[in-house]
């Protein structure tokens, strides 16, 4: 399959949300016991957040060679490293259609957004994905991205 990316454009929008619910859906903890009402308002606010006027960010969509949308990325690229403030752009959500998972799709994302990242100047780009997503966590790394950090979670007895 031919992987096409370009940006996201106004027409792109409902495919973004769609995708992006069923993403969210399907990378929660675990851990976790939310409702997916709260989840999918938590989604749409994200997706608020990302187009405030005060965020760099840019948001790429595969397709296939007759347009059919396959995925998105949302790039982040005015991030700066926690601890040592080092400049570094940050995937905010990256998904792709369950029918064409595992055939190059998200890699493809990701690379068009590792070339933007650089052409932007920054050294790094960063993620973060779910400890139970193995297929996202093995692609990433099979990419060159590297654990650099653990978050730890305990659910407590109320």
């Amino acid at each position: 399959m031919l992987i096409h990316v370009r940006a996201a454009t106004q027409e792109d929008e409902e495919f973004i949300t769609t995708l992006s619910l069923e993403a969210a859906r399907a990378s929660i903890s675990p851990l976790r016991q939310t409702p997916l009402e709260q989840i999918a308002a938590r989604v749409r606010a994200w997706q608020e957040w990302g187009r405030s006027p005060d965020l760099q960010s840019v948001t790429l969509i595969a397709t296939d060679e007759q347009g059919q949308r396959l995925g998105y990325i949302v790039l982040i690229l005015n991030t700066h490293d926690e601890l040592t403030g080092e400049p570094q752009g940050f995937v905010a959500d990256v998904a792709v259609a369950p029918g064409v998972r595992r055939r190059g799709v998200g890699a493809a994302l990701l690379r068009a957004a590792e070339d933007f990242a650089a052409g932007q100047g920054l050294p790094y780009l960063a993620l973060s994905v779910s400890s139970f997503n193995a297929p996202a966590r093995r692609l990433y790394q099979r990419l060159g991205y590297q654990e650099e950090w653990k978050k730890l979670v305990k659910r407590l007895r109320r």
